[in-house]
């Protein structure tokens, strides 16, 4: 699929990384994992790289590029999962702070997360069409949304641990979803 060979070009991914991840999840599964499991689960290290490194702009890509695979795919329903976990994400202002790792007067005074930071703080408008796109597609109702929304991103936040709430999230993102 050309999405997925874009996405893992861009994050520098080479054969040898491919082929370890494919073994790896060969071994796991017991049968061979299709080109999008092994570029799944690359997405998905990257992103926990970028998130330990405070690079939460570049994680919050990850997201994004998830999203990609998933509607290049035609896997509406994860699609539509990725573009709500992309809109927490975003409504809690990601920001890259890794090279300042080690400086924690400058992390106290720009955190890697900041829902204040009306720079940093941004649903963009394409993703929230495709969620109401989605919803139609999906024949989901705003209340089905909301379940989805709350569903995967309490999980989502209890890794992730992120500074605005999920309720609180999705009263701002709901105000966008014009049904």
């Amino acid at each position: 699929m050309k999405t997925i060979q874009r996405i893992l070009n861009n994050l520098n991914v080479d054969s040898g990384q491919y082929n370890a991840v494919k073994g790896k999840l060969g071994l796991n599964f017991g049968k061979e994992p299709s080109e999008k499991e092994i570029a799944l689960e690359i997405i998905d290290s990257v992103g926990n790289n970028y998130f330990k490194n405070l690079d939460m702009g570049l994680f919050r890509n990850t997201t994004l590029d998830k999203y990609k695979i998933f509607k290049a795919s035609g896997d509406s329903r994860n699609a539509l999962v990725m573009c709500l976990e992309l809109c927490y994400i975003d409504l809690n202002g990601p920001s890259n702070r890794g090279g300042f790792k080690r400086d924690s007067e400058f992390l106290n005074n720009y955190p890697p997360f900041d829902p204040n930071d009306k720079s940093s703080v941004f649903l963009a408008p394409g993703i929230v069409e495709y969620i109401l796109k989605l919803s139609k597609e999906l024949a989901l109702s705003k209340q089905e949304i909301s379940q989805l929304f709350f569903e995967h991103n309490m999980m989502v936040d209890k890794v992730r641990n992120l500074p605005l709430s999920v309720p609180d999230a999705w009263i701002i993102l709901e105000s966008e979803l014009k049904f």
